[in-house]
């Protein structure tokens, strides 16, 4: 794989993007999302900025790579290494790059998972005045994991306003109210829910 790349960073000019993410696309899916980055950066030096120019994939990728490798916080702060510069997510979007729903999904699940949810609850509230449609997905991860982390009255808070706003809630967002609220036993509260699917 690091020949490919090899290769195609000495054409000149400079490989196309696709080609470029055909590599990484191989790399984040046997895992080695370490080596992704390094590519990324690697890309990026050659002066080619595969994040903020034509594709939103490589955006997608590099996030998706941080998350799996729990550095999530890369994403939101200020950081003096190039590549983080340009991944800073709030950032990219003042510069016009509109993140699709993948990035939004991923970044909020990756938030979620490293235990930071204000953050998660903060960009599910950007993605609400996008141009993205927020979808239960979202609002499920942050619920699952606020239900987790036993933070009932602030997931149940969310919910309602889910169900506000018009969003639907399917079976994994009463499965995750329904295991929380029986996890700090509020049987009462859990059957109402129930009663409700």
């Amino acid at each position: 794989m690091l020949i490919c790349f090899r290769f195609l960073k000495r054409r000149n000019p400079v490989s196309p993007i696709p080609e470029f993410t055909k590599i990484l696309s191989v790399l984040v899916k046997r895992n080695h999302f370490v080596a992704a980055i390094s590519l990324i950066k690697q890309f990026y030096f050659l002066g080619v900025n595969p994040i903020l120019k034509h594709t939103i994939y490589v955006f997608n990728i590099a996030i998706n790579c941080f998350c799996h490798l729990k550095r999530v916080v890369f994403l939101r702060d200020c950081v003096n290494d190039t590549l983080h510069q340009a991944i800073k997510f709030d950032r990219i979007v003042n510069n016009g790059f509109e993140p699709s729903v993948v990035s939004y999904r991923t970044l909020i699940n990756g938030l979620c998972k490293s235990g930071d949810i204000c953050s998660a609850v903060v960009l599910l509230q950007k993605m609400e005045t996008s141009t993205c449609p927020t979808r239960i997905i979202q609002y499920s991860c942050v619920i699952d994991s606020l239900c987790k982390r036993k933070r009932l009255v602030e997931a149940l808070k969310l919910f309602t306003e889910m169900k506000k706003k018009g969003v639907s809630p399917n079976v994994v967002t009463y499965t995750c109210l329904i295991h929380g609220l029986c996890s700090i036993h509020s049987w009462d509260e859990a059957l109402e829910l129930l009663s409700e699917t």
